[in-house]
């Protein structure tokens, strides 16, 4: 791609890597991670026009919440978005020189909500809850 001076690339992070998860240790990190590797490639291959868009979703209607056993709120599961929704959001966002894109108005909403309640003083009393709801789950 820098060699034919044109090329794109989406990468597929997750709201997740906007706060802190109780729900797992290591997942939101490594989309944290994702975020700034495609952010730093954005910026260094603009001018080779080779363009980087970091897709960031908030649930998706897939079989990933159910194989990795993770019980989500009632508030995030019935708003879950199709993938071809997302997709389709990705790839606009990626052709429109986007460098970063949370699709739809639901996921940024619950990103304010989750980054409100999961500050480090109710981290703990999350982690809890969160428990509680898996073992009903």
């Amino acid at each position: 791609m820098l060699a034919r001076r044109r090329g794109w690339i989406l990468n597929v992070a997750s709201i997740s890597a906007l706060f802190p998860d109780p729900s797992s240790l290591t997942y939101g990190p490594s989309k944290r991670y994702l975020l700034a590797l495609s952010r730093g490639l954005a910026l260094q291959w603009r001018e080779a026009g080779v363009r980087v868009c970091t897709l960031v979703p908030g649930g998706i209607r897939t079989r990933f919440f159910a194989n990795n056993r993770i019980v989500l709120p009632g508030l995030v599961a019935g708003h879950l978005a199709s993938p071809e929704q997302v997709a389709r959001a990705g790839i606009r966002a990626l052709f429109r020189g986007r460098l970063r894109l949370i699709p739809g108005l639901r996921p940024r909403l619950h990103v304010l909500l989750f980054k409100a309640l999961l500050t480090p003083a109710l981290f703990g009393f999350s982690r809890r809850l969160y428990a509680r709801l898996r073992t009903r789950g």
